[in-house]
């Protein structure tokens, strides 16, 4: 299932969104999940609205298919901070805009590889 996650502050966890006719709607929260063809996707306008207000909002997301029931290994951290970068980083900084696999809990969202 094609879904959209986002890290939902105020219940500590993430919320998943599936699409609809009116549109991205959240179905489910998970503490954990694997996504493949994982697209990072930062709306820029709620980037600036975070920095002229000094206060989050869902602007930042990543867009993948879900998976359910496989083994992986995990690997590099993917961050993203809006006042550092405009874009989701990984561990040296450079730019992330696709991961064949992530790996999203507590700790953030990591690189994966599936274990076969």
């Amino acid at each position: 299932m094609q879904v959209r996650v986002y890290r939902n502050l105020h219940k500590k966890t993430y919320s998943i969104q599936a699409k609809t006719p009116k549109g991205w709607r959240v179905v489910e929260h998970r503490d954990f999940l694997f996504l493949s063809e994982a697209y990072f996707n930062v709306s820029e306008a709620g980037r600036q609205r975070v920095l002229r207000e000094k206060r989050k909002n869902v602007h930042a997301y990543v867009e993948g298919e879900l998976i359910e029931n496989a083994c992986f290994k995990i690997g590099d951290q993917i961050r993203y901070n809006p006042y550092r970068a405009s874009t989701f980083t990984d561990e040296q900084g450079k730019q992330v805009n696709y991961s064949k696999c992530v790996y999203l809990n507590a700790g953030g969202i990591f690189k994966a590889k599936e274990i076969k």
